[in-house]
């Protein structure tokens, strides 16, 4: 019980502390003379340092990455009906309209579907 406790007060200390600020990593040159706090405290920042590059990974692979620059609009035409989608990219919101086009029963499987406008 008591290393479960542990365990979900270091994820939530994590999740806010890793939060802000971008955290840099310092190379060092001379790693004979780092005392045993001193490798502890480069460990822990190392820690800190990958878990700020996986959240990034994390978020550009499921499209989450929270700004507006990254999010792609798209709308399309056809036979009077307008569509629109959203995507992490121009391709795939691009490909998101272009289904919803294509779905319509007016659109005669995409035949009908006008030309793509996309704008971040």
């Amino acid at each position: 019980m008591k290393k479960f406790v542990l365990l979900f007060v270091s994820l939530i200390l994590c999740q806010t502390s890793f939060s802000g600020e971008v955290f840099k990593i310092e190379i060092g040159k001379d790693y004979t003379s780092y005392s045993d706090s001193d490798l502890k405290r480069r460990v822990w920042e190392l820690e800190r340092a990958v878990f700020q590059l996986q959240q990034k990974v994390f978020e550009m692979q499921t499209g989450n990455s929270g700004s507006a620059a990254a999010t792609w609009l798209c709308k399309m035409e056809g036979l009077g009906e307008k569509f629109s989608a959203v995507g992490g990219s121009r391709a795939v919101a691009a490909d998101a309209v272009l289904e919803k086009c294509k779905a319509s029963p007016k659109s005669a499987n995409g035949f009908h579907c006008g030309e793509v406008q996309c704008s971040q």
